[in-house]
């Protein structure tokens, strides 16, 4: 797993070069939408890079929490990117801007409620970094009368991670093949906050005969490493698409890549000749 997680690292490389494009025909320009995009692609390859590193190490439960980072911010960045651009602006103002205050209203509650909890003063030296949290009544009040809670319920919505993934799958082409990455979203998330569900899937998945389990766990392993690369390169394609460059240069690597990733389909065929007794078509594994 260790040599896919690098050859996965090499190929992210490759795809990074196709961003010089995107540098260029941005110089000079440093609005929001530029610095969404921008931001978000930084911090999801960061991200992947820690997947790709706990994958190597065996760490696929504690990988497949960070690769839903990285699938969420993705979706973000495609939102942005695919939104027409009569909508755009207001698009990237909600999720820059007012996203942001709504942030400030929720950590302003949180802090409030466990500063009453605690019997410290607030500016003790372990409760001042919560305090300073704290919004003035007029800033309070500014944000609720601005976002009641209807607004701002719908707007948390529109940004929720199923959401995103509905808005960008409904659209037409191949968009619409991603609305299965919903399940991997359902997967982490379960993991992410360990509840009975997921403590039992983790602990079925132990007491697997060893054939069972080796096969499956290579199988899990080459997923979470080929959705680093498939993130990277939805990621690109929507900034391609908003930026009106020619895609053909991501069209041509992408096959290239996919070609040098045959062996981490073959995991999963393993996997499921295994489990099913069945193989997978080679249509079927592409």
């Amino acid at each position: 797993m260790t040599l896919w997680a690098k050859r996965c690292q090499s190929a992210m490389l490759q795809l990074g070069e196709l961003w010089h494009p995107i540098s260029e025909k941005q110089v000079g320009r440093v609005g929001h939408f530029e610095f969404a995009i921008a931001r978000l692609h930084h911090q999801c390859w960061s991200t992947s890079e820690s997947a790709l590193f706990l994958a190597s190490h065996g760490k696929l439960w504690d990988a497949e929490i960070l690769t839903r980072t990285v699938l969420e911010g993705t979706f973000q960045s495609l939102a942005l990117c695919l939104a027409s651009p009569s909508e755009r602006d207001a698009t990237t103002e909600e999720y820059l801007v007012h996203m942001l205050d709504i942030g400030h209203m929720r950590r302003h509650r949180r802090a409030e409620a466990l500063l009453k909890m605690s019997s410290l003063p607030h500016d003790h030296p372990t409760m001042r970094p919560i305090a300073e949290i704290l919004l003035s009544s007029e800033q309070l009040s500014e944000l609720e009368s601005k976002y009641p809670r209807k607004r701002r319920m719908l707007i948390e919505e529109r940004w929720s991670l199923t959401k995103l993934i509905e808005r960008v799958s409904s659209m037409d082409g191949a968009w619409k093949q991603l609305a299965g990455m919903t399940w991997s979203h359902v997967t982490a998330s379960s993991v992410a906050h360990l509840g009975g569900e997921a403590l039992q899937v983790i602990y079925e998945r132990e007491q697997r005969s060893e054939e069972r389990r080796s096969s499956i766990e290579l199988a899990h392993g080459s997923r979470l490493v080929t959705d680093q690369l498939i993130l990277a390169w939805l990621r690109t394609i929507g900034v391609y698409h908003a930026e009106g460059v020619d895609p053909t240069p991501i069209w041509e690597l992408m096959k290239e890549q996919s070609a040098s990733m045959q062996d981490l389909r073959q995991a999963y065929a393993h996997w499921h000749e295994i489990e099913y007794g069945a193989k997978v078509s080679e249509d079927q594994n592409s």
